[in-house]
């Protein structure tokens, strides 16, 4: 298998595994989301396996709406992000947590009729989340078939 970058006047193909070129594809694709700087003298090697896959187990962040838990004193909050971040400060105790773009989706409507969608750390089967409007607490249960938080009004009136 290969993999094939190419411009009108420049091509740079390399063999690999499936596995590895796949590794390789998202560090390459990272680094330009990320805008780091990639220089002629260095060198992409297919043969440095450990550090490709270690690429594909790597968060390439999460945006957009987040409700998130600090594993370190427990403290809820809720924020967004415009851009991809793949780490949150916790606002009580100062905690710098790592966020996965394993989150989970969480959908609900408040009783004053706004409806949120957020994504979150949290792997409760269910809990509390304040609306954004009012902060009303909205109790969301986890949904399994939609792999995603529903508020518990929504479930229970399906």
């Amino acid at each position: 298998m290969k993999l094939t970058i190419s411009t009108s006047d420049r091509r740079f193909s390399i063999s690999g595994t499936e596995e590895q070129l796949k590794a390789l594809f998202c560090k390459l694709v990272s680094n330009i989301i990320f805008d780091k700087t990639v220089t002629i003298s260095q060198q992409i090697s297919v043969a440095d396996t450990q550090s490709a896959l270690a690429v594909k187990n790597q968060s390439f962040g999460v945006k957009g709406f987040l409700f998130v838990r600090c594993p370190k004193c427990g403290h809820e909050y809720g924020f967004c992000s415009k851009s991809p971040i793949t780490e949150a400060i916790c606002k009580e105790c100062g905690e710098k947590f790592l966020l996965t773009s394993k989150m989970t989706p969480v959908e609900f409507t408040c009783e004053c009729g706004h409806s949120f969608k957020y994504l979150t750390n949290i792997s409760d089967s269910e809990f509390d989340i304040p609306c954004l409007d009012c902060g009303t607490p909205n109790a969301v249960i986890f949904h399994k078939a939609d792999n995603q938080y529903k508020d518990v009004r929504r479930i229970h009136n399906a």
